[in-house]
């Protein structure tokens, strides 16, 4: 059994590259907007610190994305 595929170009770009360009440039926007978000700021924040200032906030490292995320999602 034989499959011929074939791509549908308009310039030099076929349909499937353009499409996928578009959905991998959306794709990198999502990526950066949850990169550059409140939560991932404070996340990191809360990561570059010791444990024991950890510890003074009554907090654990691994316990990090329950504390900062329990605000905006039921963990």
């Amino acid at each position: 059994m034989a499959t011929h595929t074939a791509d549908i170009f308009v310039g030099h770009r076929s349909i499937t590259a353009r499409l996928m360009s578009g959905l991998s440039t959306f794709g990198q926007a999502l990526i950066h907007a949850s990169e550059n978000s409140s939560h991932m700021k404070e996340v990191r924040r809360l990561n570059a610190q010791s444990d024991a200032e950890l510890a003074k906030l009554g907090i654990e490292r691994g316990e990090i994305p329950r504390y900062v995320f329990s605000g905006a999602f039921y963990i």
